[in-house]
């Protein structure tokens, strides 16, 4: 496992799943059913052959449900990643797979639009490196289908986010990519 990979896995157990942000995360976590992939050129051609060869690992292997592609090129340029995402969403609408899979960007600057940079609410975004979650839109259905509560998610995340605030958030991340660095 690169320290890439290795980082991120760690940022999902110790701050998605222990902070309950996503409450379908530690089930397949634990069931070894997320793919990692990752691409270090900084190319958004490479990046984009990445993405394309993630979906279709994805589509060819039903031991996965969802990925994360881990694109560390892109950690230091959100408006560089946000190309990247916009280009990835535009190849999956343009070749239909849309209807199967959808995205969700994380990122070490990531910034919701109109938030303030060091708002706290960010931090369910902000992740040690960049990268792009794929999720099957089939399975995400069955999760909200099964989930009364599914509505509460977001409101109660921003709250527990509030309480804890960015110095702390900044922290938790701060530490996570420093050890990231060290492995280098």
């Amino acid at each position: 496992m690169n320290r890439f990979e290795s980082i991120s896995r760690k940022w999902i157990r110790e701050f998605v799943i222990r902070n309950k942000f996503c409450p379908f995360a530690g089930k397949v976590y634990d069931a070894g059913q997320i793919l990692f992939t990752l691409e270090e050129a900084p190319k958004t051609k490479d990046l984009l052959i990445a993405f394309w060869n993630s979906i279709h690992q994805l589509e060819m292997n039903t031991q996965y449900n969802n990925a994360f592609l881990i694109t560390p090129a892109l950690d230091n340029n959100w408006d560089e990643f946000l190309e990247f995402l916009d280009r990835s969403k535009f190849l999956l609408k343009k070749t239909k797979k849309d209807q199967n899979w959808q995205l969700v960007a994380f990122h070490p600057g990531f910034r919701f639009d109109g938030e303030d940079e060091t708002a706290p609410g960010n931090y369910i975004n902000r992740s040690p490196h960049a990268m792009i979650h794929i999720l099957s839109v089939e399975q995400v259905s069955q999760a909200i289908e099964n989930d009364p509560e599914i509505e509460k998610i977001p409101e109660k995340n921003r709250k527990f986010l509030s309480e804890l605030g960015s110095p702390e958030l900044r922290t938790m991340l701060d530490t996570l990519i420093k050890e990231s660095k060290k492995q280098a």
